[in-house]
């Protein structure tokens, strides 16, 4: 385990094509001068690994809106020893990606290919999802290279981390737990709600259970835990339908506190002045 974080650190120093900045011994994050090639025709991964036209420059543009598909590339230096053992993992904390491929070249070979978009089916090399991970092992003979080609209709961040093994066994075990966390919250929000609809039986209280509900699928893609509880199908329609499901939302929204006005039924000035007035009389 020392090895794999000195191996880590030194990675600091030696990366060839993709600066980082240290958090710690345990944790990289990827900074804004990583290699980045805007694709204006279909390249392969392949043509991609042996193009000329990455830039540090192109990074910034494709942190944001974009028509056209994006490749990042990141080098490593030749690894201590042979080892079927990950040398570290490559996270992202961004779950609405449609399009997201990571590919693991050894020299020019392919070594791996691994599809993590959203509308991507990703259940067949992958039994417990735990969020985006992309394991690293590291060749001894030649030089590893990770592209990565992401495309789609939303932002296209990209706040890369890596981790040595043990620091991501942790981080998979803390996200489980906050994943948990939010899950139990909303259930137990949302059986309190349904509990007190019965008792009162207010119509426009079925509003505020919808917007519950809302709530509840908006964050599970938000922080990425719609493909721990959901299917994968039902995953992909939830970004497919995102806008659907924000517009129903804010409709849900609107009709709530509409109704929840009218229910209230705020006196009026000239109610309390004639209260007043009568209040005087009696007295």
């Amino acid at each position: 385990m020392v090895s794999r974080r000195i191996l880590l650190s030194v990675l600091l120093t030696t990366l060839l094509c993709a600066p980082l900045t240290a958090i710690s011994n345990e944790e990289i994050r990827i900074d804004k001068t990583l290699p980045t090639l805007k694709e204006t025709y279909p390249l392969s991964a392949q043509e991609a690994l042996f193009s000329t036209e990455f830039e540090t420059s192109h990074y910034e543009p494709s942190q944001h809106f974009s028509n056209q598909a994006y490749w990042h590339k990141l080098s490593f230096p030749i690894g201590d020893a042979p080892s079927s053992q990950p040398s570290f993992y490559l996270n992202l904390n961004y779950y609405v990606i449609e399009h997201l491929d990571f590919f693991l070249f050894h020299g020019d070979t392919l070594k791996q290919h691994w599809k993590r978009g959203a509308l991507d089916n990703w259940q067949d090399d992958q039994q417990k999802y735990d969020g985006i991970w992309i394991p690293v092992t590291l060749s001894p003979d030649e030089v590893t290279t990770l592209l990565v080609r992401k495309q789609g209709n939303s932002p296209l961040l990209t706040p890369f981390k890596l981790f040595d093994s043990e620091k991501a066994a942790q981080k998979k075990e803390q996200k489980l737990l906050f994943w948990t966390f939010i899950i139990s919250s909303l259930g137990i929000l949302l059986a309190h709600n349904v509990f007190v609809f019965v008792l009162l039986r207010q119509p426009g209280f079925i509003y505020y259970l919808g917007l519950n509900v809302v709530i509840f699928l908006a964050l599970s893609i938000i922080t990425g835990f719609n493909r721990w509880i959901f299917s994968e199908t039902i995953s992909q329609w939830l970004i497919n339908n995102l806008f659907v499901v924000f517009g129903i939302g804010a409709w849900i929204l609107f009709r709530f506190t509409v109704q929840f006005l009218q229910e209230v039924q705020i006196p009026s000035r000239s109610a309390n002045s004639f209260t007043k007035v009568t209040d005087k009389t009696i007295r």
